[in-house]
């Protein structure tokens, strides 16, 4: 099983879609669509560290990227 934080994939489903990722609004849109659909939320221990944002880090959470997982990561829009 492959587990990545969420901002890894939040930058990865953005560049696939066309989107700016530096959206922190959105990126926590995103994290609510997530814990909606179920899909649990680990903390993440580690922060990658991301500039654009804003001058805090988002948090960030390990997620199992199953094929579930990744349908519903999918259906955010």
């Amino acid at each position: 099983m492959l587990y990545n934080n969420t901002l890894d994939v939040w930058t990865a489903l953005c560049s696939e879609r066309g989107k700016d990722w530096k959206s922190i609004e959105e990126y926590y849109k995103f994290l609510d669509h997530l814990k909606g659909q179920g899909v649990k939320l680990d903390v993440s221990v580690v922060c990658p560290p991301i500039k654009g944002f804003s001058e805090k880090p988002p948090k960030a959470f390990n997620i199992k990227l199953d094929e579930q997982t990744i349908q519903k990561i999918r259906q955010f829009v």
